[in-house]
């Protein structure tokens, strides 16, 4: 009886158990492996007046269905890097 219950246990929390483990080693979102690519060439699309070039980008999710993504960006002058709200505008 005991192996039945813990076979059940195991089965029914294996999926909860995979999933924080995605959260925990901050791999990139399943949703997102495609697409962080064109993500990152959208930004540098959007705000090429403003910046010279995108890298370190990386995408994770902190919890389900949330995902964050962090960036180096090299602007084109330091006026622009204080003054500019690229960080609010590239919320998506």
């Amino acid at each position: 009886m005991a192996l039945v219950a813990i076979t059940v246990f195991l089965g029914l929390s294996w999926p909860i158990a995979r999933e924080a483990t995605y959260i925990l080693l901050q791999t990139v979102p399943a949703e997102m492996d495609t697409d962080a690519a064109g993500l990152k060439a959208d930004l540098a699309k959007k705000f090429s007046s403003v910046m010279l070039g995108i890298h370190e980008f990386h995408v994770w999710s902190l919890v389900p269905g949330t995902n964050v993504a962090t960036l180096h960006a090299k602007f084109a002058s330091q006026e622009v890097r204080k003054h500019h709200k690229v960080g609010s505008e590239a919320k998506l």
